[in-house]
């Protein structure tokens, strides 16, 4: 691979000292780093590093979005976030079907793209991100089967085919060179079986296809029977995300092990981290099954469809150990922790949510894979971009509606 994605590969030594040169010290770490074939092999226990009062906060900066007044201000699904190099924030609703660039202090600059299928057109529903490198906007467009290429000032620079034969792109990420793709092959009724395993590929500016980076097993959440499709509820699926120098974080949600690769996609590290999954109960299940068929409704899905739907789904007997992984823009790694549906309703005045499965709580590693504790994100929050001390990403209101979120990362108490 010649181009990379977001945070560093675990540097033990010069993690080590970078620690030891804060004004405060850090506690304790207990954990252990073994060797396994040349791979480091990090055994971390459940005790955080931050003693109490350094942990590290998110303090918001910025918010934009509006639920009435100017429809510039108002996000329908917001699909993705990025920042180019004067640091404008560029902002893709796929139910608008258009790309708003926003200054720093949140005002409007300018816009771009709109519904169709022609040149720099965006199809409905089909915007899957949002990616910027050396004054390149690339916007993937699954609806049109293509990569559309923009300037920064919004101008078409044509598109480039994403055929689907080669595999349905389900998760996307930053490279230097361009941008990177998992490619699955869904099984279609009546289709004979399909390959079994999940690729990440790298596409250069131009949209074309330059590199396999990484294989690995494909997630069992969508299987066939019968030529059926099935879907079964929290079964494990790889997780990954990619860092500023090129390194890829990859793990399979059902435990706590993320193996760290080179930008070459060779296995550096692997992190690991006691983690007690969750068993789903009855209960559980028929508040989830409940949930999705309010939202199948109000969404208009036909009552014959809401019942094949349902009559096609079941739930793995456990929730996975975390959410989502994400990286950092300085080697960190952050978790995501989950929450029961239980959990989730304990307060007698909350309804439960699908979209709120994960937690607000997110366990932050170090770049020398060492855990360091928690971070706690505003509730109802999706992060999408990593920058040096801010993220920025999705905050839904009280009415669920969406706003651009920018906090500050603070690192140590002041």
């Amino acid at each position: 691979m010649k181009s990379a994605l977001i945070p560093p590969p675990v540097l033990l030594v010069l993690a080590m000292a970078a620690c030891a040169s804060r004004d405060r010290p850090l506690g304790e770490w207990e954990g252990s780093v073994s060797d396994s074939a040349g791979i480091a092999v990090v055994h971390n226990t459940s005790d955080a590093l931050w003693p109490d009062g350094q942990q590290w906060t998110i303090t918001e900066e910025l918010t934009i979005g509006e639920m009435e007044g100017d429809p510039d201000y108002q996000f329908g699904l917001i699909s993705g976030i990025a920042l180019d190099a004067a640091r404008n924030i560029y902002v893709l609703d796929a139910q608008a079907q258009n790309v708003r660039v926003f200054d720093q202090a949140g005002k409007l600059l300018r816009q771009f793209g709109k519904a169709g299928s022609g040149p720099g057109e965006i199809g409905k529903g089909g915007a899957a991100g949002i990616f910027i490198a050396h004054d390149t906007v690339l916007v993937p467009d699954l609806t049109n089967q293509r990569i559309n290429i923009y300037a920064t000032d919004g101008t078409s620079l044509g598109s480039h085919a994403l055929p689907f034969d080669e595999g349905i792109p389900v998760r996307w990420a930053m490279s230097r060179g361009g941008i990177l793709s998992q490619t699955r092959k869904f099984p279609t009724p009546g289709a004979a079986a399909t390959d079994q395993t999940d690729r990440i590929v790298e596409r250069n500016l131009a949209g074309e296809l330059t590199d396999t980076v990484l294989e690995f097993p494909s997630g069992h959440t969508v299987t066939t029977s019968g030529g059926t499709p099935r879907i079964t509820v929290f079964e494990a699926e790889p997780m990954w995300d990619a860092g500023f120098d090129g390194s890829i974080y990859l793990a399979v949600n059902d435990q706590y092990r993320i193996k760290v690769f080179s930008p070459a996609g060779e296995l550096k590290t692997i992190i690991t981290k006691p983690q007690e999954r969750q068993p789903v109960t009855d209960r559980d299940r028929k508040m989830l099954i409940k949930a999705l068929t309010d939202v199948m409704r109000r969404q208009g899905t036909p009552p014959n469809v809401v019942q094949s739907v349902l009559g096609n789904l079941s739930f793995a007997d456990f929730y996975p150990a975390f959410t989502q992984l994400r990286a950092g823009r300085d080697g960190t790694v952050w978790v995501q922790r989950i929450r029961s549906a239980v959990e989730l309703t304990r307060d007698p005045e909350s309804e439960f949510d699908p979209q709120d499965l994960g937690s607000s709580e997110w366990d932050v590693f170090g770049s020398d894979g060492h855990y360091l504790g928690i971070v706690t994100m505003p509730d109802h929050f999706a992060p999408q971009y990593f920058g040096a001390n801010a993220l920025y990403g999705v905050w839904r209101d009280e009415l669920d509606v969406q706003h651009v979120f920018k906090g500050r990362i603070v690192r140590e108490e002041t």
